[in-house]
């Protein structure tokens, strides 16, 4: 499934790779969304605004990756489960 993005809605968010998950555009970190939506977001109920300063990036930035994960969850779900099966990972 591929989701094409609305430039006025997502212009921190980009894809690449052939990926269906975006990345935070300008980071060099490689910085999915998922990453900051999964681990630091839900897993560790860190607030956006802490989010932004450790990672030092802009706060809307962070913004639109959480919006991106609670938007497209189930493109999220189904990725992140091709991942862990290439990974040799079970459910």
């Amino acid at each position: 499934m591929t989701i094409i993005l609305n430039e006025n809605k997502y212009n921190y968010l980009e894809f690449y790779r052939k990926e269906d998950i975006p990345y935070i555009i300008g980071t060099n970190q490689n910085l999915r969304v998922d990453d900051i939506y999964i681990f630091r977001y839900k897993t560790c109920k860190l607030k956006p605004e802490y989010i932004a300063r450790e990672r030092r990036l802009s706060l809307e930035a962070v913004l639109q990756a959480i919006q991106w994960c609670e938007e497209n969850r189930q493109t999220l779900r189904e990725e992140l489960a091709i991942e862990r099966k290439r990974a040799g990972l079970k459910d």
